[in-house]
């Protein structure tokens, strides 16, 4: 991207590449952004976006495209060729394909085109990442005098995609790959839910 942006607040920047194949492989557009820096976390830890890497495991590119718990494989919606290239806090993923940017909702397991380039999509991270990003939860949470790990996101209680979640949101820090285990399983009783139905869920410690 010949575009030069300023990401708002980054926390965190992910170790030196030493996985030059994966490099190759990906799109010239986020190479680029690879190449000057190695994945971060931003906006004060809404957002994430990930390395090069094989360590530490919640930051490689390589295990959300292709380890135990790819995105592809966790969320049935998700193609085996898209690429997760990023989170926000609340463990919804944004994946190239085709050369556009989709969001992944992590709660219902659905996908959305954005039809942004990824040029498009960093500059609106960096100009409004609080509106672009839904981080008013985050925001609250800090306010209350908490911060977020690098290896943490923020569960909400319950979904925000429900009815019940319109009496408030309960949030607490947990661990980004244990998170995302818990919103596959979420997603899974959600598309096989009838409206109205009522099912349960063990939070994760």
């Amino acid at each position: 991207m010949s575009a030069t942006f300023s990401i708002p607040a980054v926390t965190w920047t992910g170790p030196e590449i030493n996985e030059w194949p994966l490099l190759e492989a990906l799109p010239v557009s986020l190479g680029g952004v690879l190449r000057q820096n190695n994945g971060f976390i931003a906006c004060a830890g809404g957002f994430h976006l990930r390395g090069i890497c094989s360590m530490p495991d919640w930051h490689s590119l390589q295990a959300a495209m292709t380890g135990p718990r790819a995105i592809h494989r966790l969320f049935p919606h998700v193609r085996s060729s898209d690429i997760p290239f990023a989170e926000d806090c609340y463990g919804d993923q944004f994946l190239l394909r085709d050369f556009k940017v989709w969001h992944l909702d992590a709660e219902t397991g659905t996908l959305h085109n954005l039809a942004l380039s990824l040029k498009e999509f960093f500059g609106a991270l960096a100009t409004r990442p609080v509106d672009f990003l839904g981080l008013q939860p985050l925001v609250s949470f800090q306010e209350q005098g908490h911060q977020l790990a690098p290896d943490q996101s923020l569960l909400c209680w319950p979904p925000v995609s429900t009815r019940q979640s319109a009496d408030g949101l309960t949030v607490k820090a947990v661990g980004r790959n244990q998170h995302l285990e818990f919103l596959s399983g979420v997603a899974r009783q959600m598309s096989q839910a009838k409206p109205g139905e009522t099912f349960e869920f063990k939070l994760p410690d």
